[in-house]
């Protein structure tokens, strides 16, 4: 995420906002928008808020 979006990036959803790289992925784990795989995490269509 850092490589991609920098360093000092902060990210947003609809019910919490200003988060760090980090602090996104420790957010959507608790909420259980993740599927693990072999390799990592990915999500579903399904797992995803639509508001």
């Amino acid at each position: 995420i850092k490589a991609r979006f920098g360093e000092r990036a902060r990210f947003h959803t609809c019910s919490a906002s200003d988060m760090t790289a980090a602090e996104l992925v420790a957010f959507l784990a608790a909420k259980g928008k993740f599927i693990a795989v072999e390799d990592g995490f990915s999500t579903h269509e399904s797992k995803i808020c639509r508001h």
